[in-house]
């Protein structure tokens, strides 16, 4: 294995995916602990990432603002060409990301090769792919990669330059100052330290198909009060608003409302482990939960299951195997049958399943 002093992650995109990463971080670090590791990423994935040691440098890429459009992207892949990085580790699949590393010049660069990018990259993986038509209403005759759980996807690139696959445990870290805005937050809406804390995390900003019905949440939610005395945390992201208000609207006095004034993504972090257990969409915050060993039910619609299927010894993923799924569509153009056929009773008897096996643990 070739050594390097100085290293070049560029984070994937997704709050999910940045989580389910960290594996990968890890390991990274582990092969290199003498080696200057610098980190490239949305201003959300330095937020998830904050207080995590695998990394020296953060710089931050705001392709939504600051960074974006042409004097942007090629400014920052001049910044980082000046550090004279060797490695350059890539992360998203996107041809845009190994064009910007390919500027920013460092020696070598580790990515898969997708999206016509293979001449960009020196190290490159081209993953299992499969023809076929993707499913859904609309068939289309495709090539698309195999899917494979992320966590083992990101490690397998490493192996292109000798990093043996380690542990595929994720990890996040609570920083000081996001610890005190948590135990704030918590104090301000009365949590107690004994209290039973469940959240229900509605959204999903990739778009509505992974929603789920806000009656169905409420029911979960009036559920799991009523019969455990839960305190019900209803948690939302920016955009997200309208969906967490209807729910709290529905709940009442019993809902702990964040729609209002969402969490940041720290803050999130700090809160995340405290809750006893989530109940949620399939989206970022539901890999924190599994980052901090929280039980997880997560509703589950459009989504392949297989990009998702590792760390799930606490998780219990609801879905229906529906004929014209999963389709990963960010709308369905059908009657959404994949997640209206999911009732309030099934996910309410998971939480409960959990519940039992958490506090058993604990006790």
């Amino acid at each position: 294995m070739a050594d390097f002093a100085k290293i070049l992650v560029r984070a994937p995109n997704w709050v999910g995916d940045v989580v389910m990463a960290t594996p990968a971080f890890r390991a990274l670090r582990e092969a290199f602990p003498h080696a200057r590791i610098d980190l490239l990423a949305r201003p959300s994935g330095l937020a998830i990432l904050a207080g995590a040691p695998w990394f020296d440098g953060r710089i931050a890429y705001d392709d939504r603002g600051r960074d974006r459009g042409l004097l942007g992207f090629l400014g920052l892949a001049w910044m980082c060409r000046r550090e004279g990085y060797d490695l350059g580790v890539l992360f998203p699949n996107s041809f845009g990301s190994a064009f910007q590393m390919f500027l920013a010049g460092p020696r070598r660069r580790l990515g898969y090769d997708l999206e016509g990018r293979g001449l960009l990259l020196t190290d490159k993986i081209r993953p299992p792919m499969q023809k076929g038509f993707a499913r859904g209403p609309v068939k289309k005759a495709s090539l698309r990669r195999v899917p494979a759980p992320m966590p083992i996807y990101y490690l397998e690139l490493l192996e292109r330059i000798g990093i043996s696959r380690r542990g595929t445990e994720l990890e996040l870290f609570v920083t000081d100052d996001e610890a005190a805005l948590g135990d704030a937050f918590l104090r301000e809406n009365g949590v107690a330290a004994d209290d039973l804390l469940i959240a229900l995390n509605p959204g999903a900003s990739y778009g509505p198909s992974k929603l789920w019905r806000e009656d169905r949440f409420a029911e979960v939610g009036d559920a799991l009060a009523e019969r455990h005395g839960a305190r019900i945390l209803v948690l939302c992201g920016p955009g997200e608003e309208p969906i967490a208000a209807a729910i709290e609207a529905r709940l009442g006095a019993r809902a702990i409302g964040t729609s209002k004034r969402p969490l940041g993504l720290g803050v999130l972090k700090a809160v995340m482990r405290r809750v006893d257990l989530l109940v949620t969409t399939d989206t970022g915050p539901r890999h924190f939960a599994v980052a901090f060993k929280k039980p997880v039910v997560c509703v589950m619609g459009p989504t392949d299951p297989i990009y998702t299927a590792c760390n799930l010894e606490r998780t219990i993923v609801e879905r229906e195997d529906v004929d014209c799924g999963p389709c990963m569509l960010k709308v369905c153009p059908l009657d959404h049958r994949c997640m209206e056929r999911i009732g309030s009773e099934r996910v309410v008897a998971a939480a409960e399943l959990l519940l039992g096996k958490s506090l058993v643990a604990k006790s």
